[in-house]
């Protein structure tokens, strides 16, 4: 019988990792997500606004905040471009180098899901 119980407990075992492999694969999903939909929300915000100066959108630095929280246990770097983004929306005055310097621009924000989703692979 013992034989049969360390069987039962490995398949268990597995189950439970295959569970929390899916749960993670979700959150990169949901993640990856949020980040595309963010890059369309300033995408859409900058085609209204084109011509004009930018200036501190509440509602993009809080999107990009909130996409940076789904990204925090996933990858760091981009964590914290994310972050930067939110802070650029809640001042815009930044230089071209700083936009460059950080990474934060909406084609390096895209790279960095892509780079997620292929972690998945």
């Amino acid at each position: 019988m013992e034989y049969f119980d360390a069987i039962k407990f490995a398949i268990e075992e597995l189950l439970k990792w295959f569970n929390k492999n899916k749960e993670k694969k979700q959150e990169i999903f949901e993640a990856i997500e949020a980040i595309r939909q963010a890059a369309i929300e300033t995408e859409m915000y900058l085609q209204e606004h084109r011509g004009q100066p930018l200036q501190a959108n509440k509602d993009l630095s809080k999107i990009w905040m909130d996409t940076a929280a789904k990204v925090r246990d996933k990858d760091y770097e981009v964590y914290d471009r994310l972050l930067s983004k939110a802070d650029y929306w809640g001042n815009p005055s930044w230089s071209r180098e700083e936009v460059n310097a950080t990474k934060i621009q909406l084609s390096d924000i895209r790279a960095a899901a892509d780079k997620l989703l292929a972690e998945l692979k």
